[in-house]
Formats: C-alpha cells, structure tokens, sequence
C-alpha cells in the first residue's frame, strides 16, 4: 500500500521537524524513508529531490548516522531507474563502503547495498558481471541465513542475469528456489511473488515448455 506509506512518511517527516528540527540526522532518517515511499510510487523526481536533502543534512553533520547507508543506497537505486547510472554506482558504492565500516561486511545491510549494485549491473547489461556478484553473495548469504529476505532479493537478481543470457536451465532452478523462499515468508498475493513468478514463466518460454509457461504466466496477472 505505497499510497498509505507516503501519507505516514509525510506525516512522520513533519512531526520529527517539529521535535529535532530541519537538519537533524533523525529528520534525515525521516526524509529517506519519505525518498523510498516516492520511489514505490514511481515519482522518480521527488524521490531524487527528497533523498539528496536527506543526504545534504546528513553531510553537514559530524554524526556518523547508520541511516546514512539507507539515504545512499535509496539515491543510488532511484538513480538508476532514472537511467543515471555513472551517478548511481558512486552512491551505491559510498552505500556499501559506509554498511562495511557500521555493520561488517558479512552483515546483512551490507548485502543489500551489494545487491543494489548487482541491480545496476543488471541495468547497464552487464550481465556476466551482475552473475558473478550475485553468486558471491549467495555464498556468503548461505553461511549466515539470518538474512532471509535479502538472499531472496539476491536471488531474483541472479535469476535475471541467467535469464539476460539465455541460460533457461540455470534460471528456473534458481526461481524454484526463491518462489519456495517466498513461500515461506511472504503472502502469495506481494508483487514480489508475482516478479518471480514472471520470471519463472520466462525461463519456461526459453525452454520451450509452452503450457508449463502459461500456467505460471496467469499466475503472475
């Protein structure tokens, strides 16, 4: 419900104002939180707009606020939808700079602003490249299960690089993996479970299984 999610973002950014003041980092946290509801919605402008002020509040202060990585990733992702993908890869690399130096670079928030990247990768057609990362960190991801939603995420970006260069075979077994995943953790009607059901219906396209396909395809309407 990305309508109700601005509305609450909005609300939350006025009120934090009122308590911390316009350039406070929890007024900051606040604004990306705010950036991420317009990108839900496909407002690319205001969703760039918001988190650059976020980010600009977190510059000038010298407090080393973790939700700084949230303001990077969130700009660098929204960036990237908007084709600005030089710009987007320095503030998703800043991302995970920041997420090893706070969280570690086996935790789960510094996975994240890899598979950002591994996203962008996939954007520009980098392909192999986009592959190799997500691999890498699904093997981290499998030592530490902890991180759940992030692995599948991971996934799903993997699925698409196969998908990218015709390897049908690799590409459905990933998406069984992640359509079980989200079984588990997610309710059958979450746009995620339709993507990976998309997805999974492509995979059969290229191999040829016409009904298998449609069957899959009607599940992601």
């Amino acid at each position: 419900r990305p309508e109700d999610a601005l509305a609450y973002a909005e609300q939350a950014v006025a009120l934090e104002k009122r308590i911390s003041g316009d350039k406070s980092p929890d007024t900051a946290e606040k604004l990306a939180t705010l950036a991420l509801a317009y990108h839900w919605l496909a407002d690319y402008e205001a969703a760039e707009n918001t988190a650059r002020v976020a980010l600009s509040i977190f510059e000038s202060t010298p407090v080393m606020h973790p939700a700084k990585v949230d303001a990077l990733g969130y700009l660098g992702s929204i960036l990237a939808d908007r084709g600005k993908f030089t710009e987007a890869a320095a503030y998703l690399g800043q991302a995970i700079e920041l997420a090893d130096r706070i969280y570690g670079e086996s935790s789960g928030r510094a996975a994240l602003s890899r598979c950002n990247l591994v996203a962008l990768r996939n954007m520009e057609g980098r392909y192999a490249e986009a592959e190799e990362m997500a691999r890498q960190l699904l093997l981290q991801q499998a030592v530490n299960r902890s991180y759940r939603s992030v692995e599948m995420m991971v996934r799903t970006e993997l699925a698409s690089s196969l998908l990218e260069q015709e390897r049908y075979r690799e590409a459905r077994a990933e998406l069984v993996i992640l359509l079980d995943g989200l079984s588990q953790t997610t309710r059958a009607d979450h746009p995620y479970v339709a993507s990976a059901h998309e997805l999974l219906g492509r995979s059969l396209l290229g191999l040829e299984d016409y009904e298998q396909a449609d069957a899959v395809l009607r599940k992601a309407i």
